[in-house]
């Protein structure tokens, strides 16, 4: 009896050791937060056919570096490199400032310097520090005026600038400045080519504020009654205002209407009228409604 339950047993383990021999099992990556997340990273080997080509179907978390426990100016510039590539890849900007800041007075080579130079303009310019990045960018500009890069530090450097234009009404000192930083790189349009369109838009739009502004103090007179003052800075805005700007000397025609009907000058109003009409012929519908109107209201 026992002779016939020994040789059950052996051919029970027999089979059971067969099976197991192509049975695949399964290896989790250790060191995740809990155990869901170590469920669904789990990598699948098999014992008879591993192929250790194919990726994992995640990867392990980023480790901060040790050096992030040691003071800054303590660190070699190969530790603060491993500190950036940390904080970049894990988008705390702050800290890649910092590592930046440290690195670029142990950098011995030039041309890693010169790309020091603009992460860290970048890293303030996505922090919405424009001040400190636009500062960054002047002096990279004025450091390596041949460089590659400089076309897009000068762009950037506009961008600071233009982001800070006021509404208006408030004063355009920022408007000029940026308008005179869009003219640098359009000077060298020969040569900076990649941004081009977008600094002739921040142009166009630098040069509609200037003259929306002129335009809301001439509305101020109007509305004071101060046709004269009115008058003076119309005047000057015709002076002013660039030519390639069709639309503003439309505008200006308009202006120049609506003053002449306050002053009741009705010569002056219908030799406008006409000098509007030839120049914009879309016009002549709406001058045509708005006499009508006019002669509606007075009898």
């Amino acid at each position: 009896m026992f002779e016939k339950y020994s040789a059950f047993c052996c051919i029970i383990i027999t089979l059971f050791l067969s099976g197991c021999r192509h049975r695949p099992y399964y290896a989790h990556i250790s060191k995740f937060p809990d155990q869901s997340t170590r469920a669904t990273c789990a990598v699948r080997f098999d014992s008879d056919q591993c192929d250790r080509t194919k990726e994992p179907m995640c990867q392990e978390p980023l480790v901060a570096p040790v050096e992030m426990k040691r003071k800054f100016n303590e660190l070699s510039f190969m530790e603060l490199q491993r500190i950036l590539d940390y904080t970049k890849a894990t988008e705390n900007k702050e800290i890649a400032v910092k590592a930046v800041q440290h690195m670029i007075p142990l950098c011995n080579d030039q041309i890693r310097l010169e790309k020091l130079r603009i992460e860290i303009a970048d890293l303030y310019f996505d922090l919405g520090k424009l001040e400190q990045a636009e500062k960054l960018y002047k002096e990279f500009v004025a450091l390596y005026p041949n460089s590659p890069h400089t076309e897009y530090a000068l762009y950037k450097e506009i961008l600071c600038r233009y982001y800070d234009i006021l509404s208006c009404d408030r004063d355009q000192t920022i408007t000029q400045e940026t308008l005179v930083l869009t003219q640098r790189y359009l000077s060298h349009s020969e040569v900076y080519k990649q941004y081009i369109t977008d600094v002739q838009s921040i142009e166009k739009h630098c040069y509609n504020r200037l003259f929306e502004h002129e335009l809301s103090i001439f509305d101020f007179y109007i509305n004071k009654g101060n046709y004269k003052a009115a008058q003076k800075r119309l005047d000057a805005i015709k002076t002013k205002f660039d030519k390639r700007l069709i639309e503003q000397e439309q505008t200006i025609l308009v202006a120049e209407i609506e003053l002449a009907k306050l002053q009741k000058d009705t010569a002056l109003v219908a030799l406008k009228e006409a000098e509007l009409i030839e120049k914009f012929p879309q016009t002549k519908s709406s001058i045509v409604a708005q006499a009508k109107k006019t002669y509606v209201t007075l009898f």
